[in-house]
């Protein structure tokens, strides 16, 4: 069971859910053969859940995920345009 939460399979190939947060989250996703990651979450997201975005990238890569990115800021009109 994963403890990523609001984590949906979309289709065969594509996830939609929550940043893994722990070790044991990218490991699971791994595990049921996530093999790629795009970030939405900003430096800060990151520091308020207490997570280090380059370990988390380091982690991922360990672990054979490859790890992209591409940080949006919520419900600022600018980031979408």
């Amino acid at each position: 069971q994963l403890s990523v939460t609001r984590f949906l399979k979309i289709n065969e190939k594509l996830f939609l859910g929550a940043y893994p947060k722990t070790v044991q989250d990218i490991q699971q996703l791994k595990s049921i053969g996530i093999n790629a990651i795009l970030s939405i979450q900003t430096n800060d997201d990151f520091n308020r859940h207490d997570v280090c975005q380059e370990h988390f990238k380091e982690v991922c890569n360990q672990k054979g995920i490859e790890t992209e990115v591409c940080s949006i800021k919520d419900m600022d009109k600018q980031e979408f345009i």
